[in-house]
């Protein structure tokens, strides 16, 4: 009787799996400040295909914008994720991956297939088509020998959601109606090709991948990388710098519509309340230190009315004693 491995590689071939798709790929990331650490937390994780299609280059970017370990580019171990049974999967492939690299490419790509069978056989046999284990208990047999002798060790998951790949499971109800376009296996032959088209669902979409973490960047890549900062700390400048003009331009119109309505406000003024909230002024006998204090204090346009003399008479004494006068709009920031 053939078994597992041997059924599997022959259908998986038929519908376009090879056994060295389940090696995970290796990934150097430099620029690592704990190179040592971040080996020990992240030994294994799934990569998006569409990410590591983009190449070593892209996959640096996304590191150092901090996008390479948040969703949906790729998955690792963590206590923090959601999904009890992500954590466990992820926890049996870090496993896999340390006690494999010993046993080279082939053994860690069977371990890889045990833990992708082991998963489909327990979502199989989870409760929602239990009938499906006796109509196909020859299929069944044979995988299960298989495991018995490739598994490291016994799978044990959670009682819910615990076989789930990156985002989905390595066999769900659709791989059913996809494959057979039925819900029911009838020879042992569908029921091997739903677990393999299962596998091909969350590999086309993920690949599994054992990152090596330097501090050093690659050279081939370290120029292309630094041009890409540079330009990216560019960009930032000026968007910064545009949003802070914005910013003082909406400050000016606030301003000077603030200052249109204090202009009119005054002109609605009886001469008695002006002269009570602004009294008059004496051209002759102010100081240039009184008036320097003035300037700081009220706009241009409200002295001269206070004095009694115009703008001009104004800026010429200011010019001619070295005193400054504060930008427009002054007086009302410091009210």
């Amino acid at each position: 009787m053939a078994d597992w491995l041997d059924v599997w590689s022959i259908l998986g071939k038929e519908q376009g799996l090879e056994i060295d798709m389940l090696e995970p790929v290796r990934l150097t990331v430099g620029g690592v400040k704990d190179p040592q650490k971040l080996s020990e937390l992240i030994p294994v994780m799934w990569v998006s295909s569409g990410l590591m299609d983009l190449g070593e280059l892209e996959i640096h970017k996304q590191f150092f914008l901090g996008n390479l370990f948040k969703d949906p580019l790729t998955f690792y171990p963590s206590d923090y994720l959601s999904n009890k049974g992500l954590q466990n999967t992820l926890g049996y492939l870090a496993q896999i991956v340390r006690d494999g690299k010993k046993g080279g490419a082939e053994s860690l790509a069977k371990q890889v297939l045990a833990l992708f069978t082991a998963a489909s056989m327990h979502e199989y046999g989870s409760g929602w088509r239990r009938e499906f284990r006796c109509e196909s208990s020859e299929a069944e047999r044979k995988i299960e020998d298989w495991l018995d002798k490739n598994c490291p060790f016994k799978f044990r998951w959670h009682l819910r959601s615990t076989t789930l790949g990156p985002d989905t499971a390595f066999l769900e109800y659709q791989d059913f109606k996809e494959v057979l376009g039925a819900e029911s296996p009838a020879t042992t032959r569908d029921f091997c090709k739903i677990i393999i088209a299962g596998h091909r669902r969350v590999l086309d979409r993920y690949q599994l991948v054992i990152p090596t973490f330097q501090q050093d960047l690659p050279a081939d890549l370290e120029t292309d990388l630094l041009n890409w900062w540079d330009e990216l700390q560019k960009c930032e400048e000026e968007d910064a710098a545009a949003r802070q003009a914005e910013r003082d331009e909406q400050e000016a119109r606030d301003r000077r519509f603030r200052e249109h309505l204090e202009k009119k406000r005054r002109a609605l003024l009886s001469p008695e309340k002006r002269n009570a909230e602004f009294p008059p002024l004496s051209w002759t006998n102010t100081t240039n230190e009184r008036l320097q204090e003035l300037l700081l204090e009220a706009p241009m346009t409200e002295l001269a009315v206070r004095f009694s003399v115009s703008e001009a008479a104004i800026r010429k004494r200011v010019k001619n004693a070295g005193l400054s006068i504060p930008k427009r709009g002054h007086w009302l920031k410091k009210d």
